[in-house]
This record gives structure tokens, sequence and C-alpha cells, in this order.
């Protein structure tokens, strides 16, 4: 299945959720709220898991040591959404306003290093990875 999917359904903490990806992040709605209760920057990302059931899946969004786990995702949601976020977050930068998160500005070597760690962890295609390195490289 090669659709792109922005939005999915599941739960957060027992209450259900909505999830949404902008060109920019992950936004989490709970129930019908209208502000946000989640708003991730993709660069803030550092993984995607996601887990399929008979039914429904499991969407584990890592932020470092912080993590939101999406249960009870319907089952034709999951990897396509997990597929996308995967794709976004790879080629999001990191903010420029924003001070790095390992107290250093990456080199091109250290980025170009995770953008194939994470082909080689399987979360981009090959194509994925040649797109988001020769935007990364168009940048210098």
């Amino acid at each position: 299945m090669d659709e792109e999917s922005r939005t999915a359904t599941g739960r957060l903490q027992g209450m259900p959720a909505h999830l949404e990806l902008t060109d920019e992040r992950l936004v989490v709605r709970i129930g019908d709220e209208a502000v946000p209760r989640h708003d991730v920057p993709f660069h803030q990302i550092t993984e995607v898991e996601d887990v399929v059931g008979l039914w429904t899946g499991y969407l584990t969004v890592h932020m470092g040591e912080a993590k939101l786990i999406f249960a009870r995702v319907p089952k034709a949601e999951v990897k396509p959404m997990a597929r996308t976020l995967r794709r976004l977050v790879a080629q999001a930068g990191p903010a420029p306003d924003e001070a790095p998160v390992a107290g250093h500005s990456p080199t091109p070597l250290e980025e170009l290093e995770r953008l194939g760690r994470l082909r080689d962890a399987g979360m981009l295609t090959p194509q994925e990875f040649d797109e988001a390195k020769r935007k990364f490289l168009d940048k210098l």
C-alpha cells in the first residue's frame, strides 16, 4: 500500500485521540477538544514504532526519553501513518531558532549518518533515504 496517511484515530492513555500530521508537526487532540493536547515538531521525534494486531494496532512515537503510545489504532491506519510519519521525520531538519538537543549542531557527516541509521533500521525506504539525502545536500 503506497497511500500516504496524515490522520489516524486511536486511544492515548485510555482516551479517544485523533492524530494529524501537518507539514511540520504531529498534532494530537483528545476527544473533541479544540486545543491540541500534544503538538510535536517532527525534528523532536527520535523514533516511530508500529505494531499491528488482528483488528487494531499500536503506534509509539518517541521523543528522546518521552513517548506517546497510541493504542487501538485501526489496523488499516497503522502502517500508512507510521510510514508517512517516518518520512516526514527524516525530512525535517532542526528548527533554526531552537538549540540543538545534543548541545551542538550536527555536522553534515553526522546528519548523513543519522539518515543512514534510519534507512538501516528500516524506518526509511531506500527511495526515502535518497530523497532526504538529496534535500539535505541541496541545503549545503
